[in-house]
């Protein structure tokens, strides 16, 4: 990767953290990813968001209760979800497959 292409993504990133108070990246095994500072990646909270019943405010503050949050940076994830909607739910994606893959069980002999 050259250098233009890496100061670009700096840049990038930096811009979204602008755009989005609260929003910082982490790197990882499966590269850099969206995460609110002190709290959860972005994905984690989407994914809870999705699974529960319930929209709108009240998912807001059930979500902020359940990860001992406040109900704003929650806001904050749910605003950066929707700019990027795609990039998070790649993330999404890619933990169910990696959960749904089956456990290795070496057969007797």
């Amino acid at each position: 990767m050259g250098a233009d292409s890496v100061t670009g993504k700096v840049i990038g990133y930096r811009d979204r953290m602008d755009e989005f108070r609260g929003i910082v990246f982490r790197d990882g095994p499966t590269g850099r990813r969206a995460a609110l500072a002190g709290g959860p990646d972005v994905w984690e909270l989407m994914a809870t968001i999705k699974s529960d019943r319930v929209w709108g405010e009240e998912a807001i503050s059930a979500t902020a209760e359940l990860l001992n949050l406040t109900d704003s940076q929650v806001c904050t994830a749910v605003r950066y979800y929707g700019a990027f909607t795609d990039e998070i739910d790649q993330r999404i994606a890619l933990n169910s497959e990696d959960e749904a893959l089956p456990l290795f069980r070496p057969q007797s002999w």
